[in-house]
């Protein structure tokens, strides 16, 4: 059951996609990029794939232009299929980031497994960042990690002038917050 809401979710917002981008939407033009939630189980088959690739070949969306935020990838059945799924969406020019990233609902191995661009720390690493220096190491360590394989690390819930202060010193490439519109890149 849970599946199934999930792969209706994800359906409803591809469906949302293609609403607000076809024919000259005012909002679209306004928006440099789009970032769409998928959930793992996206990824268990060929027809999100396949619908996404239509797409993408119709040219009814820039596939440049669009982020898949991948929530709940622990949900993912065969890492290798959806690695190959993946990387037929990136050939089109869409791109991918793992999200809460670090728990057990984005675990570790994944990050090598999947052509991610990019990684979500999960909001739990950052907010006790906001008040304890606790779980700096373990927020630095993912952080090594992802650079090391070559993916940015976006950073959510940086809502202090001192949480921001650790994220520059940790080397996070992006941050997001309450008091931050849109992710934006860290110098």
């Amino acid at each position: 059951e849970v599946q199934s809401e999930a792969l209706a979710l994800d359906n409803w917002w591809v469906e949302y996609l293609i609403t607000r981008h076809s024919g000259d939407s005012p909002v679209w033009d306004s928006i440099r990029v789009v970032r769409v939630k998928l959930s793992g189980f996206a990824f268990n088959s060929d027809y999100m794939t396949e619908q996404l690739i239509d797409l993408a070949d119709s040219q009814v969306i820039d596939a440049r232009d669009v982020w898949f935020d991948v929530y709940d990838s622990a949900e993912i059945d065969d890492v290798h299929a959806a690695a190959d799924r993946m990387l037929s969406l990136a050939e089109k020019g869409f791109r991918f980031c793992l999200d809460h990233f670090g728990t057990t609902r984005s675990p570790f191995y994944l990050l090598k497994s999947l052509p991610v661009h990019m990684i979500k720390i999960d909001e739990s690493y950052i907010e006790s960042l906001n008040s304890s220096e606790a779980d700096e190491g373990s927020a630095g360590s993912i952080i090594e990690v992802a650079h090391y394989l070559d993916k940015e690390v976006l950073a959510s819930s940086v809502d202090t002038a001192i949480c921001m202060q650790r994220m520059k010193r940790l080397g996070i490439d992006h941050v997001q917050g309450s008091t931050i519109a849109e992710y934006e890149l860290l110098e």
